[in-house]
């Protein structure tokens, strides 16, 4: 089977910080090893960091350029010949479903089939009247509404949608709109993570891991003042890392995300706060084996989280609270799940008195669970069953 992937991302400096890359690259370099013919259509910095073969795509210049905007006439000139023996294309970026249908059928003469992998909604919660509360990063202007409509229409015109979790697809089919079919799996870790829970943590300071986005809806100011009354006294004795939130950010990127940089000169200044820059791979692996624990993002609406699965994989625990998909994600480790605000610092102020120790067991069943090899398996199936139904020629 030959399988082609879009991925359409606004900050291709740092891909391998990027989770919607990361999950790239491990399931593409999988499904090649199972045998099948693998193209990425990426920014060029992707041609060296995958085995896969790349075709390199002009990177969009912010998030709004990545789901409203498509270069047709440098696609077509990259992908010339591309698409005549294509059995199947998997869009990474639902929004941009539509010119690639077109611009496929333009080239090859052929109805492609086309599998969108939804990996986010720009929406934060959903209120007590079920009214959608938009993720407001992707707000500015009223431009949410947009993008789900975009969606909508990606998912049920599509052939096939694949989603991450449970309530990710639930979510889906209430408040968006109907694939034509829908499969959940889960995205895929790196197995080298089990290796981590080896490594006890030194027995110095208390080190919490938030490797997450500062974003509005992210909750980050609102998490930081509770770790603060959870941390008062112990300030000396703990340290959280938080991850370059700036890191190689284009200005036009800069502009449109504001609050982050506040937020970042905010968590900045807290003397427990260790602002960490992971360059690589190798560089985050290192950071993982020092850590304690994790800390989630307080979400209301998460339809899954890379990093969060990242500590898990290394036998670490995480606190989350119960919404959106972390229980799914924290079923292994539900005593670390919470509800409000009290429940959060009454159980890190727990965690403070008695530091947990890695879990080789918990790693396990995390690694195994979400293993490349097992997601890539699930992935195959649905590729074979959605191309299979859905390819033909254009007489």
């Amino acid at each position: 089977m030959k399988i082609v992937s879009y991925l359409n991302v606004s900050n291709p400096n740092n891909l391998l910080a990027d989770s919607g890359f990361v999950l790239q690259k491990l399931l593409l370099e999988t499904l090649s090893n199972f045998g099948h013919e693998i193209v990425l259509l990426a920014p060029i910095e992707a041609q060296k960091l995958t085995t896969v073969r790349v075709i390199p795509i002009e990177s969009p210049l912010t998030k709004y350029h990545a789901r409203f905007n498509f270069d047709w006439k440098s696609v077509v000139a990259s992908t010339q010949g591309l698409w005549n023996d294509v059995d199947i294309l998997i869009v990474n970026q639902v929004e941009v479903a539509a010119p690639l249908k077109a611009l496929t059928f333009i080239e090859s003469q052929r109805n492609i089939p086309i599998i969108s992998y939804v990996h986010y909604l720009p929406i934060d919660s959903i209120n007590s009247e079920e009214e959608l509360i938009y993720d407001s990063s992707l707000n500015d202007v009223g431009l949410a509404a947009w993008i789900i409509g975009t969606i909508k229409t990606a998912i049920e015109c599509a052939d096939a949608c694949v989603i991450e979790s449970q309530f990710a697809k639930e979510l889906l089919l209430n408040k968006i709109g109907k694939p034509k079919q829908i499969k959940i799996i889960h995205p895929p870790i790196e197995p080298e993570l089990q290796s981590l829970s080896r490594f006890n943590p030194s027995s110095g300071k208390l080190k919490i891991l938030y490797n997450h986005r500062l974003y509005a809806h992210y909750g980050t100011a609102e998490l930081f003042d509770w770790i603060d009354v959870a941390l008062k006294g112990y300030e000396n004795d703990c340290e959280v890392l938080v991850t370059s939130p700036r890191g190689k950010r284009s200005q036009s990127q800069r502009i449109l995300d504001v609050y982050s940089e506040n937020v970042a000169n905010a968590v900045c200044s807290r003397p427990y706060v260790k602002i960490i820059e992971a360059k690589s791979r190798t560089e985050y692996h290192k950071v993982l084996e020092t850590i304690h624990l994790g800390i989630a993002p307080l979400r209301s609406a998460p339809l899954w989280n890379l990093s969060i699965a990242d500590v898990l994989a290394t036998g670490r625990p995480v606190l989350a609270s119960r919404s959106g998909a972390f229980p799914e994600l924290l079923e292994d480790s539900s005593e670390y799940l919470f509800s409000e605000r009290d429940e959060f610092i009454a159980k890190l102020y727990e965690i403070i008195q008695s530091p947990p120790i890695p879990s080789p067991t918990l790693a396990e069943r995390i690694c195994n669970k979400f293993h490349p090899t097992n997601i890539a398996f699930q992935w195959e199936k649905f590729l074979l069953e959605t191309s299979s139904g859905g390819k033909t020629e254009i007489p």
